[in-house]
């Protein structure tokens, strides 16, 4: 357990690091080069950190329903921007010259190269979301390395400007994502977690409900019940989603109450 602590606390450092490097980098390209453009990077990871704190100070304090939250929002509006680019392209100068090696390579389609910025700073601020909360397992975390080299990558054509186009058809990926992320956290994620605690919030309501009533349980047929009520709790399912909700069906589990 010690061991698999520290290993983590070596990844997390060196990430870390890499990102700051990564940081200073496109500080120095915007402050001495005068790459004004690159502007939007940092604008993207303000919006998204932004986006974080609304959602952290409004919906939840779950560090991976925050997370999971933000992610959405970015492959939902990168899916849009990049629907919007292709489309805007088609029309301006129709589909047999914009996918051409050349065009994708050398030219810039109309806000491609914004939209990328954006992007960029939105994986900047998920790196560095994942190393805070540490939303990660593993010696070398698969989603620390991917992000990783997204930034290197992403910010070495931003730096060039070459292959901006290419990147921007890499992004429709981010559609699939909006589709299979509600699918995932459903399965394994915080939704599933958010139900249970849901459902046991359900099961203490219902209990002091029937304690009130007229029919009013005593202190230890009280305690007894409850304690029965969560050691059936996960053979009647409210550890996969279902939630408990009125007395008849507590009536029907505990006929003697």
């Amino acid at each position: 357990m010690a061991r698999a602590a520290s290993g983590q606390n070596i990844t997390g450092a060196v990430f870390l690091a890499t990102l700051l490097l990564w940081m200073v980098s496109v500080l120095f390209m915007i402050v001495i080069n005068k790459r004004g453009k690159l502007l939007s990077v940092v604008g993207g990871f303000c919006f998204y950190q932004f986006a974080n704190w609304v959602i952290r100070s409004w919906v939840s304090k779950d560090p991976l329903l925050v997370n999971t939250c933000v992610s959405l929002l970015h492959s939902s509006i990168t899916s849009a921007s990049v629907i919007f680019i292709l489309v805007n392209e088609l029309i301006r100068t129709g589909s047999h010259k914009m996918f051409e090696h050349s065009e994708l390579v050398e030219n810039t389609w109309p806000w491609a190269y914004p939209a990328l910025c954006f992007s960029c700073g939105y994986f900047a601020y998920d790196q560095l979301d994942m190393l805070h909360y540490r939303l990660y397992s593993g010696w070398i975390p698969s989603i620390l390395v991917h992000h990783l080299l997204l930034l290197v990558c992403f910010t070495l054509a931003l730096y060039r400007n070459v292959t901006i186009n290419y990147l921007i058809l890499t992004l429709i990926c981010e559609t699939a994502f909006c589709l299979s992320a509600h699918e995932k956290s459903e399965k394994d994620g915080w939704y599933s977690r958010r139900k249970k605690q849901e459902g046991e919030g359900r099961m203490g309501t219902q209990l002091d409900h029937l304690h009130c009533s007229k029919a009013c349980l005593t202190y230890s047929h009280y305690n007894q019940a409850y304690h029965r009520f969560l050691e059936v709790r996960k053979g009647c399912g409210v550890a996969s989603g279902i939630v408990w909700d009125g007395r008849d069906e507590f009536a029907q589990h505990f006929p003697g109450y």
